[in-house]
């Protein structure tokens, strides 16, 4: 199966969540779930799916523990917990409020959406090349 069908067949209901930022970087981009996730050696996909199945509470503190195991944290950001909660709050199925709304995190989603996307090719394409 070719990689673009591989990604499009994954859990598109997972995206509201895969691609919300966590924080900035010091590089001025945002860094996304997914991108975060890969980082940790994890299936972004996976793991969504597994916290999706998970309790809220369970979900927070795995969420949080996974924010605080990053290498090198985004410059600007809340505490994990709060990264978490609103975060937990996109996943399908998730109770209680959403915490994803413009006022509480501003962030243009379209540019985010390229940014992982571009993320996500940039990557397969550098798999490619021979080392």
């Amino acid at each position: 199966m070719k990689q673009s069908a591989m990604l499009s067949s994954r859990g598109s209901e997972f995206d509201a969540f895969l691609f919300a930022p966590i924080g900035e970087e010091k590089n001025g981009m945002l860094l996304s779930v997914l991108s975060a996730l890969a980082r940790l050696g994890l299936d972004p996909w996976r793991e969504a799916a597994e916290l999706a199945r998970m309790s809220n509470q369970v979900a927070l503190q795995r969420l949080t523990s996974l924010i605080e195991a990053l290498p090198e944290a985004p410059s600007t950001r809340p505490a994990p917990s709060a990264i978490s909660a609103r975060l937990v709050a996109l996943l399908p199925g998730a109770r209680g409020p959403s915490f994803a709304s413009s006022e509480t995190f501003p962030v243009d989603r379209a540019a985010l959406t390229l940014q992982a996307l571009f993320q996500v090719c940039w990557r397969s394409i550098r798999s490619l090349w021979p080392k």
